[in-house]
């Protein structure tokens, strides 16, 4: 009987010791910690903003003073970048080579590994909007954005700089048929071949340029989402004992810290008795 007494005494105690645990630490436990078991929610974000439809390349003219303008809207390229999580890489990798040849454009890049896959995709500017509708639906969109670069002053440079050069050659040229001197053909001819290396370089980056304001860029980050962790049991069961445990130490503890002065005052009277009683 006295041992079932103290068993529901000390369960008693060790369940009011998990219930006052949040009440108590704070006070009573100051090295302890409550760890949050809630699962952590980022805030939400705001939905990406659509991107307006593509501007149409214009192309370009030449005036008398030889400045270049452009016809109808400004030259400008376009990078988006998209990550989304899919159910199969390779899958929805074959799938966006598949859209972007049927867009009349192709895969730059392309790295698929088990749970990911990086791609760059060369799409025509006037089709880029149907491409990220379409890539809407193969899976999560986690994120995406779209990035408006405007090179029309990049072409105006270099169409100005390659006139100049070319105009140069010409005059060159004319120079090297009049020329008599050796030396002096052999300065000309030295001239004439760094000028023309000098337009072909700014001719391929015109062209570059040109070739990313007909191509937008799409960048294409895949993955696969991880599985949910299964909740450790052992875990949950251990950190209930410990709170049970750590919150009947600290009524324990208050217990003895509040009940000291009275057993004290107590004990004396009793001492005081035994004399009193011993003497009669």
């Amino acid at each position: 009987m006295r041992i079932q007494i103290l068993i529901s005494l000390v369960v008693l105690l060790f369940v009011a010791g998990y219930l006052l645990y949040p009440y108590l630490q704070s006070s009573y436990l100051p090295g302890y910690t409550e760890v949050s078991t809630k699962p952590y929610i980022p805030e939400a974000l705001p939905p990406p903003v659509p991107p307006s439809a593509p501007q149409t390349v214009a192309k370009g003219t030449t005036t008398t003073s030889g400045q270049v303008t452009y016809l109808g809207t400004r030259q400008v390229s376009y990078t988006a970048s998209v990550e989304m999580e899919v159910n199969n890489t390779s899958y929805v990798a074959a799938r966006i080579s598949q859209i972007a040849q049927q867009l009349s454009g192709y895969v730059s890049h392309m790295y698929v590994v088990n749970n990911s896959a990086q791609i760059t995709v060369k799409i025509p500017q006037e089709f880029m909007q149907s491409f990220l509708d379409q890539l809407s639906s193969m899976g999560k969109i986690l994120q995406k954005s779209v990035t408006a670069n405007d090179v029309t002053d990049q072409l105006i440079d270099l169409d100005i700089r390659i006139r100049n050069l070319q105009a140069e050659e010409s005059r060159l040229l004319k120079l090297y048929d009049m020329a008599k001197d050796v030396s002096e053909i052999i300065q000309i001819e030295d001239r004439l071949s760094q000028v023309r290396y000098q337009i072909e370089m700014l001719q391929a980056q015109k062209t570059n340029i040109e070739k990313m304001v007909q191509y937008a860029t799409v960048q294409i980050s895949l993955i696969i989402p991880s599985k949910p962790q299964q909740e450790d049991h052992w875990k949950w069961v251990m950190d209930i004992a410990s709170k049970a445990f750590w919150g009947a130490i600290a009524l324990i503890a208050i217990a003895v810290a509040g009940g000291l002065p009275l057993s004290l005052v107590i004990l004396a009277a009793y001492v005081v008795y035994k004399l009193i009683k011993k003497k009669q």
